[in-house]
């Protein structure tokens, strides 16, 4: 089974890992006179980070396989006056090429550039030699504008990329979401299986251990209501995953991470609907990690507080991220939960338009109405 490709924001760690495994592609040269081997030198990654963290115009992203960085990819020249930019992509040698990265990777950036970023154009260049450069950004959707003696120039609109998206949308079905109770829940399309934050035999008082089967796990932090990957037994699988996998990286508290340390949200996509797992969330999110997040369809959010994020801060950031159906988690009812935490109706006290699953396993679709959804743990 293929790994899921992601973005994610480029920090220093991330970029001292990626330049380590790091090669010069000659096709990047239209004068070879320039073209000379790469050697790792961890000051001048600094060096160039420090340099690019302090532009105004610009996002860097590394590009994830699984856990391991295989390329870059920025979008720069940002006017968000004119609202476009210029995307631009570099794999980091040759075992990440002619597998599909490139592709996968180039249609997250868009998705971000044309939705939280609110870009109305994206632009592209090529060196006429990068035969594979041209071919992705041609599948992706890039419209050839022209070329000069060195660069083919390429561009994609936001209707253009809407439209282009709309044909790609799998046929109307639905995500299958199962909860098994605090922050675990199983998501599945077309039979295809994600387990998210497991928790270990024990570790939640008044549920049962967990015996699962799936053909991904994806877990928000180590800690053992949340991080027992080894608990779920991995199904083989032929092909790539149904789903698109994004990840954004926050803090356990409200202090950077000082308390409690990292907590990663993720955003798996299908079928035009995206469901956020905030994972344990400790702190409300900043104008930037609400635009990296982007549009939520679905929001599973933690409402119990002490360990979290409290009633109130899950009720803003619900509302300010629209999401049409959010599901309180992490949270102790029905004979469930640590004691400490707050019981689910102090989250529904601010809500409006509330629905009761009633069982375990709700289908969802992109036709969903606005509403707070209040899922039963199965027995």
């Amino acid at each position: 089974m293929d790994n899921a490709i992601t973005l994610a924001e480029a920090t220093l760690p991330r970029l001292l890992e990626y330049f380590q495994a790091f090669e010069a592609d000659p096709d990047l040269f239209a004068d070879m006179s320039r073209f000379s081997p790469y050697h790792y030198d961890p000051a001048a990654v600094e060096r160039t980070y420090q340099a690019h963290k302090s532009a105004g115009d610009r996002r860097d992203f590394l590009i994830f396989e699984g856990e391991s960085p295989v390329g870059e990819l920025i979008l720069k020249h940002i006017d968000e006056g004119k609202k476009t930019c210029e995307l631009s992509i570099h794999l980091q040698n040759d075992r990440a090429k002619n597998r599909g990265i490139g592709t996968r990777a180039e249609k997250l950036a868009l998705a971000l550039a044309f939705g939280p970023l609110g870009m109305e154009t994206v632009y592209a260049d090529v060196i006429h030699k990068n035969a594979r450069s041209r071919h992705v950004l041609e599948k992706v959707g890039f419209r050839f504008t022209g070329e000069d003696d060195t660069f083919r120039y390429y561009e994609m609109t936001q209707t253009e990329w809407r439209a282009a998206a709309g044909k790609e949308e799998r046929p109307v079905s639905a995500i299958r979401l199962i909860w098994h109770g605090h922050s675990c829940f199983t998501v599945e399309a077309e039979g295809f299986r994600v387990v998210l934050d497991p928790y270990e035999d024990g570790a939640v008082p008044g549920l049962p251990p967990l015996r699962l089967s799936a053909h991904r796990v994806l877990c928000s932090h180590g800690h053992h209501d949340h991080g027992w990957a080894e608990g779920v037994d991995i199904l083989p699988w032929e092909g790539e995953s149904p789903f698109a996998v994004e990840t954004l990286d926050v803090f356990h508290d409200d202090r950077q991470g000082a308390l409690r340390g990292e907590n990663r949200i993720h955003v798996l996509e299908y079928g035009g609907v995206r469901v956020a797992h905030m994972g344990d969330l400790g702190h409300l999110l900043s104008e930037e990690q609400a635009a990296a997040l982007g549009r939520v369809d679905v929001l599973l959010i933690p409402v119990g507080g002490h360990y979290t994020i409290d009633a109130r801060q899950a009720d803003e950031i619900a509302r300010r991220l629209g999401a049409r159906c959010v599901v309180p988690m992490h949270y102790r009812g029905e004979g469930m939960g640590y004691p400490v935490l707050a019981p689910v109706e102090d989250f529904l006290a601010l809500r409006q338009e509330i629905r009761f699953a009633g069982e375990d396993t709700v289908e969802l679709t992109s036709a969903l109405p606005p509403h707070t959804l209040v899922m039963r743990v199965g027995k």
